[in-house]
């Protein structure tokens, strides 16, 4: 971008001639010199330059010849037309090449006198891409992928498919709608200016998540707050209430595989608010109307419920879990204690105390020695850790809870949260680096409640029971897959 040491000079010289003209009548021919280029990037040019004189001209074009070689073979002529005036004019040109040299001289056209100024050589610049956001979506959406020096022929690739370009801000703002999917869930995202191709950091994820029904629940009994237990790939489900009106004295049975549930013996009476984990259950109320107390505490082994003794407590609409071999209750009438039951030593115990409200309603999951519960006031998942007894802040939920109870589950590194009653919406939480992505919407209807969740083979299997005020709408039997699409 540098002028010429002899082109200053010489415009120096025509300046002083200017000044000394004002003390003499004294014309000279005009000349025109190339100043500068005030702007560039992977593909425009904007250029100034200047007639220098002390009188009107006549010119009949005037502006810039720009050229990929010394010789301006082959240039490119960037026309502003007539002028009469002296002074400085602007210019510019698109559709250069990419880190290209490129020479540019200006000109002026006297009625067949063409005068040229000297020539300046500018380098085209290289498109740099840095990131995008957001990170996942669904096919359609738009994200911003924000970068510098973007051609007017950008392409924007989601792994092999190619997506929309909807606008380019400043050349440093693409607009893109993503395409559909592909073959893959998660894809790089890919750049190309002119053929220059640019792969950004990270990748993008497709909301995807397949939700299948199953079948109606075998029975007209809406189930609320009932239990649930897992052994292997065999789920167990039931008591509670019917609707929270009677109580439902059955239990249900169900094996991955079989086409629906069915009914299974365990004629020891109605279990109403007990808690349950995956292999234990116990406490709750034998009645709704005057509730009485149920101390009655029982293991799932082999297919059998293994009465344990009466528990030591009175305990109802608690949150159970299981870490280490050991079961932990904590929440509902017992406040804010938690208490853990050691197998091995058939012993309870105090083992601390939870800083907010718990109770079996409350979305909680467990990954490894630590069982995470969302704060239904605030949306902030806190971890509990079975080895210190410590809470740690973990991030907050983005997505609607509802008004309680709903899915989560840990599979792998990845929890997978959502269906919060009245809500329909399915989130991932990548518990490494909290990071969030979401799911597809469950597709079925949000007037029932989610009772029971159930995992097995990376899938998870619920039930859905309508809403009191839903008159004539069975139970229903899902299984969602977080990776399908």
């Amino acid at each position: 971008m540098k002028i010429r040491f002899s082109v200053v000079l010489s415009c120096l010289i025509l300046c002083g001639i200017l000044f000394f003209s004002c003390e003499e009548d004294f014309d000279f021919n005009p000349a025109v010199v190339t100043e500068d280029v005030i702007f560039a990037s992977g593909e425009r040019l904007r250029i100034s330059g200047r007639i220098i004189t002390n009188q009107r001209i006549e010119a009949i074009d005037h502006g810039f010849f720009v050229a990929d070689n010394p010789s301006f073979n082959q240039s490119i002529k960037v026309s502003l037309g007539d002028r009469q005036e002296p002074g400085r004019f602007l210019g510019e040109v698109s559709g250069l090449n990419i880190d290209t040299k490129y020479y540019v001289k200006a000109f002026v056209d006297l009625s067949g006198e063409v005068l040229e100024g000297n020539t300046i050589e500018i380098q085209t610049l290289t498109p740099s891409a840095f990131d995008f956001t957001p990170n996942n979506g669904p096919d359609g959406s738009v994200i911003s992928i924000s970068g510098k020096n973007f051609t007017t022929d950008t392409e924007v690739f989601f792994g092999a498919v190619k997506g929309e370009v909807i606008g380019i801000d400043f050349e440093s703002v693409l607009r893109v709608r993503v395409p559909p999917i592909g073959d893959e869930a998660v894809v790089a995202i890919k750049v190309i200016n002119q053929g220059r191709e640019i792969i950004l950091n990270g990748q993008f994820s497709y909301r995807i998540g397949q939700y299948t029904k199953i079948a109606n629940f075998p029975s007209a009994i809406r189930v609320f707050d009932g239990i649930s237990l897992q052994e292997d790939n065999i789920f167990y489900f039931g008591k509670g209430s019917d609707r929270g009106q009677a109580l439902n004295s059955n239990l249900w049975r169900y094996q991955v595989g079989d086409s629906n549930w069915e009914l299974f013996d365990f004629p020891e009476g109605d279990f109403w608010r007990s808690f349950s984990s995956k292999n234990f259950f116990g406490g709750g109320f034998s009645s709704i109307i005057s509730p009485q107390s149920r101390r009655d505490f029982f293991r799932l082994e082999n297919g059998v419920f293994m009465p344990l003794g009466d528990l030591p407590f009175n305990v109802a609409d608690a949150a159970a879990f299981e870490l280490q071999g050991n079961l932990y209750v904590a929440g509902g009438s017992l406040g804010d204690m938690i208490y853990r039951y050691s197998p091995g030593d058939v012993a309870w115990e105090i083992v601390g105390n939870a800083p907010f409200s718990i109770d079996y309603t409350l979305l909680n999951f467990s990954y490894g020695n630590r069982q995470y519960f969302i704060n239904q006031d605030n949306s902030r998942i806190y971890a509990f850790d079975a080895v210190t007894g410590n809470w740690e802040f973990i991030t907050v939920y983005p997505g609607s809870l509802g008004n309680g109870r709903g899915v989560a589950v840990a599979i792998g590194d990845r929890a997978i949260i959502g269906l919060g009653n009245r809500s329909l919406q399915m989130w991932e939480l990548d518990l490494i680096n909290n990071n969030w992505i979401r799911k597809n919407d469950f597709p079925g209807s949000a007037t029932e409640r989610t009772e029971a969740t159930f995992l097995w083979d990376g899938k998870i299997y619920f039930t859905r029971s309508a809403e009191v005020q839903v008159f004539g709408v069975p139970g229903e039997f899902w299984v969602f897959d977080p990776s399908g699409f």
